[in-house]
C-alpha cells in the first residue's frame, strides 16, 4: 500500500512537472499575475506583491471613489505605494496538512544476536543486530496566519507527531544469545519484546516577505521567526522466561524541549493559463537550545534494580527540505502536496546504545557497529490545504 501510494504521489509530480515544462516553453508576454477576477488589471514588470504564498489572488477592481476594493471578504486600505493600484489586502488565512512520515534514528538497535559456532577454521562468532525500524505513520500540522499586507504575513505552525514500533525474538538454538543495550541476555528458550515510540510537538512563529517576478513566472517567499519543540523518546525492553514469567526489564527515557531562531525560503515556478499551477521547493534551518533530560534503569523482579538520569544542556540544528507541486482551483483555496525530509542533529539515540560505557566485560563489546551519526530524521508524503477568508 505504501508503494502503491508513494508512485501516485510521484506520477502526480511528474505530471505538474510536465505541465509547466510546456507551458514554460510557450511565451507568454502579457502574463497576468494571480488574478482570474480581475483580468483588467496590468502586470507590473519587476518584483511585486505576491499573495501566492498566502493563496490568495490579488484581486484589485477599482471603485467609483478611484480607490481599490478588494475581492474574498478581505480588509482592504487605499494606499498609493501599492504596485498593484492601491490595494492593500488584509485578513486571515488558514491550513492543514495531511503527513505520512516515518522517523529514523541512526541509534535504533532493539538488541543483537550473537551466534557462535566451532568450525574447522576454529571458533566463529556472529553477531546480527535487529533495528527498530519505523514505518510510516499519519500526522497532521496546521497553520494560520495573518496578511498584513500584500508583502508581509504573519503566520503560525503547529505539527505533532507519534509513531512507535516493536520487535521481538525467542532463542531457539542452543548456541544463540540475544543482549539488548541494557547488558540484559537471553538464553535458550527465553524471549525478548522490545518498544520503541517518539512524539513530536513543533511550533514556529515566523514573519514572511514574498516576491514575485513575472517575465520569468518565479516567485520567492523568505521567512524569520522563532521555533519551539517538544521532542519525547521512549524505548523499553522486556526479557521473559520459557515459561513467560518477567525476568529482566530495561527502560530508556530521552526529552528534549528547546527554542531558537528558525530561517526558511521557499520559491516557486507557476504555469497553466491563469497561473494555477506550480512546482515548489522549500528548504528551513533552525538551532535549538535547551534541557535534553536522559535517563535509563533496569530492574529484576525480585532481586535487584538500578537507575541513572542526567539533565543537560543541548544544541540541536534542524535541517528540512519539501518538493512538490500545487494547484489553486480558486484564488483562495491552494491544494499542495509533495515529499519532505528533516533532520534533527543531536537527537539520534532511540534506547540505550552499544557503545561499552553502559556495558560491563564481556558485553561491551558484543556490538561495535553503532552508528555515531546522532540524527533523529523524517521522510514522507505530505499533502496540504490551504484557504483564505
Amino acid at each position: 500500500m505504501n508503494r502503491v501510494g508513494i508512485l501516485s504521489g510521484l506520477k502526480a509530480l511528474v505530471g505538474a512537472a510536465l505541465l509547466c515544462g510546456g507551458s514554460s516553453q510557450a511565451q507568454q508576454p502579457d502574463w497576468q499575475p494571480f488574478s482570474p477576477n480581475a483580468p483588467g488589471v496590468p502586470a507590473t514588470e519587476g518584483l511585486l506583491e505576491n499573495e501566492a504564498f498566502v493563496n490568495a489572488a490579488p484581486v484589485a477592481h477599482r471603485g467609483t471613489s478611484g480607490c481599490p476594493t478588494c475581492g474574498g471578504g478581505s480588509v482592504c486600505s487605499c494606499d498609493s505605494h501599492s504596485p498593484a493600484g492601491g490595494c492593500v489586502e488584509r485578513g486571515f488565512y488558514a491550513g492543514v496538512d495531511f503527513l505520512f512520515v516515518r522517523p529514523h534514528f541512526s541509534e535504533a538497535v532493539a538488541f543483537v544476536t550473537v551466534t557462535d559456532s566451532l568450525t574447522p577454521a576454529g571458533f566463529d562468532r556472529r553477531v546480527r543486530a535487529s533495528e527498530l525500524d519505523f514505518d510510516y505513520e499519519p500526522s497532521f500540522r496546521a497553520l494560520l496566519g495573518y496578511q498584513l499586507d500584500n508583502l508581509t504575513t504573519l503566520q503560525c505552525t503547529y505539527w505533532h507527531f507519534a509513531g512507535d514500533t516493536a520487535v521481538g525474538s525467542t532463542v531457539a538454538q542452543p548456541n544463540q544469545t540475544v543482549v539488548d543495550p541494557f547488558g540484559n541476555t537471553v538464553a535458550l528458550g527465553q524471549s525478548i519484546d522490545t518498544f520503541a515510540e517518539v512524539r513530536t510537538n513543533v511550533y514556529d512563529l515566523d514573519i514572511t516577505k514574498s516576491f514575485i517576478s513575472t517575465p520569468s513566472r518565479l516567485s520567492a517567499r523568505v521567512a524569520a521567526g522563532l521555533r519551539i519543540a517538544d521532542i519525547d523518546q521512549f524505548y523499553a525492553s522486556e526479557v521473559f522466561s520459557a515459561a513467560g514469567a518477567l525476568t529482566s526489564r530495561g527502560d530508556f527515557t530521552a526529552d528534549f524541549v528547546g527554542a531558537g531562531p528558525h530561517l526558511g525560503f521557499e520559491g516557486r515556478s507557476w504555469c497553466g493559463g491563469a497561473n494555477q499551477f506550480s512546482l515548489l521547493a522549500k528548504g528551513s534551518f533552525a538551532i535549538l537550545i535547551g534541557d535534553y533530560d536522559v535517563a535509563s534503569g533496569v530492574r529484576i523482579p525480585g532481586m535487584a534494580a538500578g537507575s541513572q538520569q542526567a539533565n543537560r544542556t543541548r544544541a540541536v540544528p534542524v535541517l528540512e527540505a519539501e518538493l512538490g507541486a500545487a494547484w489553486r482551483p480558486t484564488p483562495a483555496w491552494t491544494i499542495s502536496g509533495g515529499w519532505l525530509f528533516q533532520a534533527w542533529f543531536n537527537m539520534g539515540t532511540s534506547g540505550g546504545t552499544f557503545d561499552g560505557e553502559s556495558l560491563v566485560p564481556p558485553l561491551d563489546a558484543v556490538f561495535v557497529g553503532t552508528d555515531d551519526a546522532d540524527i533523529m530524521s523524517f521522510d514522507g508524503l505530505f499533502v496540504r490545504s490551504e484557504l483564505q477568508f
